[in-house]
């Protein structure tokens, strides 16, 4: 397998499109544009039948769909690899699915049958680690919007001054700051507050972090959450995480601790819940960790310090006495097959970078025409002629 990110596919193409050093094109364009042509290539790949991503799970009647199914390659039965046929007018027997579930007909009740299928094309981020300067006089916290930032004495501050607009009542607590609120926790009675302009409350645990906010809504689900100080969601509104009171964060199905004790503590930390994954970072700290999953990774900033989440693209870096508004998160990282992949990305961006910038695609277009036919060339395609002429034989009264 060949790796590339999603940082090498961007570059190139710009250089394809002569548009190295131009910010005539924005990021999160860029961004855009990238996952429109890696969705074209994937439906192509499933269409041809490749079996590079195809997943495979054991299934039975009443099978719930994986979350991340998007379109079926093959059902069979293990045992012979016999294929089985999906129920219409003429077909009795065999396979449907309704309201994302799989059914199956009785006569393979007692049989074990494979379900292989595509996964949903996953969403590729960039990051092109750009930073700009910022004026911030004291190391914030969080910046809550344009004008506005805390400090890490918990003070509202305006940009380019040092005199405070407004002291938080935080003294003596450990807390959380978010964009909407704050939560405040008393050490000796682990009590949450939340501090709404000067009006304090105590309320019900947990609370929901969604993004950088937190909110009291609500919480779907079966668990018991007495134990749990904190669930983290997504912007689907699906739980990924749980945190407990010991500081112990666990993964959706409470199957696997993903960061414990004093290795990971919920307060003074700033989170941010991204679609890619939960990024958490100490300001000061030259490192911003993501779990994705059951999986946790580390991002260097170098020679940088981490201060504060902005949105889901910019967060603030000090360096030297000075700040920056800087972009972060990780590139997606492609395990290609071969180089024709990353070859027919770039050329694939390429003309749209062209097209975008009114420019002549003529020349781009004509080399885009020769990687797709070396990608069609490589596909492996009709995998599972095997099975037909398998299952061919198999009526006829002889099995390969």
């Amino acid at each position: 397998m060949i790796k590339y990110t999603s940082k090498d596919i961007i570059e190139r193409a710009c250089q394809l499109a002569d548009l190295q050093n131009s910010d005539f094109i924005s990021d999160s364009e860029k961004s855009a544009l990238l996952n429109e042509a890696w969705n074209t290539i994937y439906q192509k790949m499933v269409n041809a039948n490749d079996r590079t991503f195809i997943k495979s799970v054991y299934v039975s009647d009443g099978f719930v769909l994986p979350k991340d199914f998007y379109q079926l390659a093959s059902l069979y039965v293990e045992s012979d690899r016999q294929q089985i046929n999906k129920v219409n007018s003429s077909q009795l027997h065999g396979y449907s699915i309704t309201n994302n579930v799989l059914l199956l007909s009785h006569e393979y009740d007692d049989v074990s049958v494979i379900m292989e299928y595509y996964p949903t094309p996953k969403t590729l981020f960039y990051n092109p680690d750009s930073k700009v300067s910022k004026s911030f006089i004291q190391s914030p916290y969080l910046v809550l919007n344009d004008d506005a930032f805390v400090g890490t004495d918990f003070s509202l501050y305006s940009y380019g001054s040092d005199a405070k607009i407004e002291d938080l009542p935080l003294s003596g607590k450990t807390g959380l700051i978010f964009k909407n609120g704050y939560v405040v926790r008393e050490e000796e009675t682990n009590r949450l507050y939340t501090l709404e302009g000067s009006l304090v409350q105590l309320r019900e645990m947990p609370f929901v972090i969604k993004g950088n906010e937190v909110t009291y809504d609500s919480i779907k689900t079966d668990e018991d959450l007495s134990s749990y100080i904190a669930v983290i969601m997504d912007k689907s509104e699906e739980i990924n995480y749980f945190i407990d009171f010991d500081g112990y964060i666990y993964d959706k199905n409470f199957d696997s601790v993903l960061y414990q004790g004093a290795q990971f503590s919920l307060f003074n930390k700033a989170f941010y819940c991204r679609n890619d994954g939960l990024y958490f970072s100490v300001n000061g700290s030259k490192e911003i960790i993501r779990i994705l999953g059951a999986e946790a990774e580390v991002f260097s900033l170098n020679l940088y310090s981490f201060c504060a989440f902005i949105d889901d693209t910019y967060c603030v870096e000090s360096f030297g006495g000075n700040f920056y508004k800087a972009t972060y998160g990780f590139n997606s990282l492609f395990d290609y097959p071969n180089n024709i992949y990353f070859t027919l990305l770039a050329y694939s961006l390429a003309v749209s970078f062209k097209i975008k910038q009114n420019g002549d695609p003529t020349l781009l277009a004509s080399e885009l025409e020769k990687a797709t036919n070396q990608f069609w060339d490589s596909l492996s395609r009709d995998d599972n002629n095997q099975y037909t002429i398998r299952n061919v034989y198999k009526s006829r009264g002889r099995i390969w």
